[in-house]
């Protein structure tokens, strides 16, 4: 378990100093066989310790599941509908500013980063930690990597939490070009 703490911490720090999460905003989970082990609800993730990581069944819920992140409804449909080993649930700047200002329901990404790394970006639309999240979310990444919730924030699914990741990071990254694109083209 030690060794997953490690883990979650240190990519719990680098979500916190590139600013994708702040405070308590952002989960990460990864699944382990037919049981997910995900954030607390409320966990600062650069301060985890094994107190705020929660081990939930992944096909049935547990006396367990009002202790985990309240987008654990969202994890699990991912992790039953995708090829995912681990998820990172963010608040991403610049990707939910993007989805306030455009009106497509995807981004394509002009960047070699963007269509090497993560491909197209869906723009999706739920509340946070609803059935409809749950359900929209697992469907787009069946097909994608990434997707930006109106609104609201990020999801990065990955083949472990480093490869979650690296989609993440790409993401904001490709979010902020297209972000400092749209504003220069206005001028």
């Amino acid at each position: 378990m030690e060794n997953i703490l490690q883990d979650f911490s240190r990519i719990g720090r680098k979500l916190t100093e590139q600013n994708l999460i702040y405070s308590n905003f952002g989960n990460i989970s990864r699944r382990n066989g037919e049981k997910i082990l995900i954030t607390a609800t409320g966990a600062m993730l650069d301060e985890l310790t094994e107190n705020d990581l929660i081990e939930v069944p992944l096909y049935d819920t547990s006396e367990a599941d009002c202790k985990a992140s309240c987008e654990l409804l969202v994890h699990r449909e991912i992790y039953k509908k995708t090829d995912a080993a681990a998820i990172i649930h963010a608040h991403s700047p610049f990707a939910i500013l993007l989805s306030l200002i455009t009106n497509e329901d995807e981004i394509e990404p002009e960047l070699m980063e963007g269509e090497k790394i993560i491909g197209k970006i869906p723009i999706i639309e739920g509340e946070s930690g609803s059935t409809e999240l749950a359900s929209i979310a697992s469907e787009v990444l069946q097909e994608h990597k990434t997707c930006i919730i109106k609104k609201h924030g990020t999801f990065a699914k990955g083949n472990n939490i480093e490869n979650a990741y690296i989609n993440i990071t790409a993401l904001e990254h490709i979010s902020k070009i297209l972000y400092y694109q749209k504003l220069y083209q206005k001028e």
